[in-house]
């Protein structure tokens, strides 16, 4: 008897541990899938940062290149120079021709005056 009231006590005790560690798991359990949400939840915003963040980076990297293609370089500069050295030939060119053009007019009416300066002398004499 007192052998079975042993095995009973041990039983129960038994029974307890498988009670307990039950309600343990079961807290545990909990516990863990808690921390996977706030991880899931963490996830998600970091991966809300990050979009954030390279879109800035982008952004800026479109900045510096937008400003790399107005720095002034050496071949931009050439190019400008020769492009204004064509403009001062051609307009040279151009100041030339207006001037010989001018100085035939001028020649011209030079030679009418005086065509009707000696015309009008010769009217005088007669």
């Amino acid at each position: 008897e007192e052998e079975l009231a042993l095995l009973r006590a041990e039983l129960a005790a038994a029974d307890s541990q498988k009670a307990l560690t039950k309600e343990e798991t079961e807290k545990m359990r909990l516990h863990y899938e808690h921390e996977l949400r706030m991880l899931k939840e963490n996830e998600e915003f970091m991966k809300e940062e990050l979009k954030v963040f390279e879109a800035a980076a982008e952004e800026s990297e479109q900045d510096m290149r937008s400003r790399l293609a107005n720095v002034i370089t050496p071949s931009k500069v050439r190019q400008q120079t020769d492009v204004l050295q064509s403009r001062i030939a051609a307009l040279e060119t151009e100041a030339r021709e207006q001037q010989a053009a001018h100085k035939d007019l001028v020649d011209f009416l030079e030679e009418t005056i005086r065509s009707l300066e000696a015309k009008l002398r010769l009217n005088d004499l007669y």
